[in-house]
């Protein structure tokens, strides 16, 4: 059993990165005012290396307020600096009150660039 909704990401290396997420309750936008968000890239979950992260304060994960949109995004340098291979990755959502609530999981394939 999961408790975050599986997605399986197919990232290009060397290309930006935007990815969109909606966050919805009983089919309604979730407000998030107040939220802040992370994301990383991993070999494993169990790895301590991380090949990419991703937050609200760093300005890479956008929050669409009211909306309940959450778009990922990374520069075409950050993906090529990633070697090109799987990894999994979460996207967790905290709460102003510190509750985090992890909204997504998966995997994140990195398909080699050829033109760089």
């Amino acid at each position: 059993m999961s408790c975050a909704a599986q997605t399986n990401l197919c990232i290009c290396q060397g290309s930006n990165l935007q990815q969109k997420f909606r966050w919805l309750i009983d089919d309604s936008p979730v407000d998030l005012t107040g939220y802040t968000a992370r994301s990383m890239f991993r070999d494993t979950a169990d790895s301590t290396t991380v090949a990419l992260s991703l937050t609200s304060a760093a300005g890479t994960i956008s929050l669409g307020g009211v909306s309940g949109t959450i778009i990922l995004s990374a520069s075409a340098a950050s993906t090529s600096a990633i070697t090109a291979g799987r990894y999994v990755f979460d996207l967790e959502m905290v709460s102003s009150t510190g509750f985090v609530k992890r909204l997504v999981e998966g995997t994140a394939t990195f398909t080699r660039e050829v033109t760089r």
